[in-house]
């Protein structure tokens, strides 16, 4: 399944033990999170609560994945990478058992809450993880997990309704990722998930099995080519750019973060209002929810040809726009038909594009966090939560105002702010990068050399000399 090399090349993308845990770690939580949907439905049946009611279960899951991103930085810097995976997979599976079999609104209500922030928190430790394994092939790794994810998003609300039937009942469905991590664990928890690719050539790689307190002392730095002896620069000349950052990370990092939950909430929107549109095409409830499934088989293929495509590096922001282009023309075919089957080809198209948005824009905003990977992943989430709970609410504001046709004009809204900040992002990065490269070019002041000019414009500068010349008519000795 995997395989290890002793001495790989430095751009070797290798599949070792640890990636091959967060591959399945991920598919485990996305097939959790695609559950959770379709048993809302069969829970509401049980516990006649009202669609306001329903509306909650899936806010307080964004509420819990908002916090597990705040929290998620000061949680990395104290435990270890194991202990935070195993922990929140542990957590995961106590909401699990609470939404399941708590037979109470609240006690349900609970468990989606604590679903939402232990689940997240554990998206965010593979996700950390595989970002720590890989560096800057981490758009491959990521776009690589997410074809388990893909399929976990398409057997999920299959095996859901195969057993919702019979006599195990839905329930059971949610014990299935249970029995995995279990199996995961007794095979993989003595594997230390330490860095395996330097973030910077002439550092070593920090050991995450341990906990810190404090960040590591300063050291070299490959931007500037400066170390603690080298003497001051000269200022910045005016006109030159300085990078601005928020919350300690650059704006290009922000916009990434900000492409990435807004790509999401192109696919959320679509599957949670998705089916109530084909019922206007004239199918059933039934069968409309069914047809969704195009749009998750959709997204399992765009993510088995983005792994192939991301194989090279260099891609990404190319695939990026080729993947919102494909959105819109998806889109587009699902919106503006009347006819059932094109409204399904046009999901499947819609799947094709969003199945790389998420993994591609994550790897950008780890590019751009200049090694701040564990602040940028965190931040992600929070943002991710946020437009996770506010994007449906607002598309099914819209539809109650306006009807669900001119609401889904918030979809192709989207889309081209997912252009523009992607355009943004990248020109923001780019500036960066210049001005860095403006220092490195910038050759470094050499103390014999500065020692030596001082001398010389001692002995031609009257102001400053303390040898100055003989005044006429006097010896050579100063008057």
């Amino acid at each position: 399944m995997y395989r290890y090399t002793a001495n790989p090349r430095p751009d070797a993308f290798v599949r070792d033990a640890p990636t091959v845990l967060a591959y399945a770690a991920l598919g485990c939580f996305t097939f959790w999170l695609y559950a959770f949907g379709p048993a809302l439905t069969l829970l509401r049946d049980e516990l006649r609560f009202s669609y306001t009611l329903l509306g909650v279960y899936s806010t307080l899951w964004a509420a819990g994945a908002a916090l597990a991103g705040a929290s998620f930085t000061r949680l990395a810097r104290r435990l270890p990478r194991s202990r935070l995976l195993w922990g929140s997979a542990i957590g995961a599976a106590a909401g699990a058992v609470l939404f399941t079999l708590g037979g109470s609104v609240p006690v349900t209500l609970v468990g989606a809450g604590v679903f939402g922030l232990a689940g997240t928190t554990m998206l965010t430790v593979i996700q950390a993880i595989l970002s720590d394994r890989h560096g800057s092939r981490r758009e491959q790794a990521l776009t690589e997990a997410n074809i388990g994810a893909g399929a976990s998003a398409v057997l999920a609300p299959l095996a859901l309704g195969a057993l919702a039937g019979g006599v195990v009942g839905w329930r059971a469905v949610f014990a299935l990722p249970m029995v995995v991590l279990a199996a995961l664990y007794l095979r993989f928890r003595r594997e230390p998930l330490t860095t395996a690719t330097p973030r910077h050539p002439d550092r070593p790689p920090r050991d995450r099995t341990a906990p810190y307190d404090k960040p590591p002392p300063p050291s070299l730095s490959t931007r500037t080519g400066r170390d603690e002896h080298s003497p001051p620069r000269p200022r910045m000349p005016a006109g030159r750019y300085r990078a601005r950052t928020f919350g300690g990370l650059p704006a290009a990092c922000w916009m990434f973060a900000v492409l990435t939950a807004i790509g999401s909430a192109i696919e959320f929107c679509l599957v949670y209002f998705g089916p109530q549109m084909l019922v206007t095409t004239g199918l059933s409830a039934t069968a409309a929810g069914t047809a969704l499934g195009s749009n998750l088989f959709g997204i399992l293929v765009g993510r088995i040809v983005g792994a192939r495509l991301t194989r090279r590096p260099g891609r990404t922001v190319t695939l990026l726009y080729a993947s919102l282009a494909i959105t819109a023309v998806g889109f587009l075919l699902f919106w503006l038909t009347g006819h059932p089957t094109a409204a399904i080809l046009g999901l499947f198209v819609c799947g094709l594009g969003i199945a790389n948005l998420y993994p591609l824009s994550l790897a950008l905003t780890f590019d751009a966090a200049d090694g701040r990977d564990d602040e940028a992943n965190a931040r992600s989430q929070v943002v991710l939560g946020l437009v996770a709970a506010a994007s449906p609410y607002l598309l099914g504001s819209l539809a109650d105002r306006y009807g669900l046709t001119a609401a889904f004009t918030l979809e192709p809204t989207l889309i081209v702010l997912s252009v523009l900040l992607l355009a943004a992002g990248l020109r923001a990065h780019s500036r960066v990068a210049r001005s860095t490269a403006d220092e490195v070019t910038t050759p470094p002041i050499d103390p014999a050399t500065t020692n030596q000019a001082t001398t010389n414009q001692a002995t031609t500068n009257p102001a400053t000399s303390d040898s100055l010349p003989a005044r006429p008519g006097k010896s050579g000795l100063r008057a």
